[in-house]
């Protein structure tokens, strides 16, 4: 009998929606095979084991928990609002909305089949996939949202935020997740595509509030997410306002007592 790999295992079994959430279960020691805890997503079953989740996730996958802890930093609204979600993938950020009380989410990715099937036969969620943020124009838009949530991978936020103010009501906020390894250059970037460097980190971050005070928008809140990346990188929440009052109230003094704060957290 040819062997599965656990995490696979998982998603073909319908115990989990992806694999992503797969990873994330496994990896967060929620996971047990034959009694025992399993902590790699690449372990292999042979075919005989008894698999068992220890707790069912509360979303789709884990960038919905990864929202949750820093709702109450940050302090947005969601109930009643309309969404638009860039990045949405399995659909972590859309799931954590509307169990939050968001009135309808316009679900957008670069990718196919990857929004997790609850939400697609949701009826308050549009989802639009293989289009570019760039590509989006607001005619294609059912609605016109209230609020942005950003996931994206593989390019920098500084090449979406400026596509937001056509696509969004006029006083709008946005909450991006900023991830290093994607915005500090690859020559910051260590073993395993691991981020370590806190005066990289704060750079890159403060050119990024340099860019979005530009673009007429006011930083609110800035906040690092308690559960880290799949690889292990720590990740930065912004509340972005955009109104005819938007300041910011960020310094690299602040930016860098919450890197600081961040990289203790997650090496304790």
């Amino acid at each position: 009998m040819p062997k599965t790999r656990l995490d696979v295992y998982l998603v073909e079994k319908g115990l989990v929606n992806s694999r992503e959430t797969a990873k994330g279960l496994i990896l967060a020691g929620q996971v047990l095979v034959n009694q025992t805890l399993v902590d790699k997503a690449g372990f292999f079953l042979k075919g005989d084991e008894v698999v068992e989740i220890k707790s069912q996730p509360k979303y789709v996958s884990r960038g919905g928990d990864k929202l949750e802890s820093v709702l109450k930093e940050l302090g947005f609204l969601i109930e009643g609002l309309d969404f638009l979600d860039v990045g949405s993938s399995t659909g972590g950020f859309t799931d954590f909305l509307l169990q939050n009380g968001a009135r309808r989410v316009f679900a957008l990715d670069v990718g196919s089949n990857q929004l997790a099937w609850k939400l697609r036969q949701d009826p308050r969620v549009v989802s639009l996939e293989n289009t570019h943020i760039r590509d989006l124009k607001p005619q294609m838009l059912p609605f016109i949202p209230d609020a942005c949530v950003i996931d994206v991978s593989f390019i920098s936020l500084g090449r979406v935020i400026p596509c937001l103010p056509s696509l969004l009501k006029p006083n709008h906020f946005v909450i991006p997740m900023f991830k290093p390894q994607f915005e500090v250059g690859r020559q910051n970037i260590g073993k395993g595509g691991i981020v370590k460097d806190g005066d990289a980190i704060v750079t890159a971050l403060s050119q990024f509030c340099t860019l979005v005070n530009e673009l007429g928008y006011g930083i609110e809140k800035v906040a690092y997410s308690r559960l880290a990346g799949q690889k292990g990188n720590i990740e930065y929440f912004f509340k972005l306002n955009h109104t005819n009052q938007s300041k910011s109230i960020q310094n690299e003094t602040s930016l860098t007592d919450l890197v600081r704060e961040a990289l203790a957290f997650h090496s304790a």
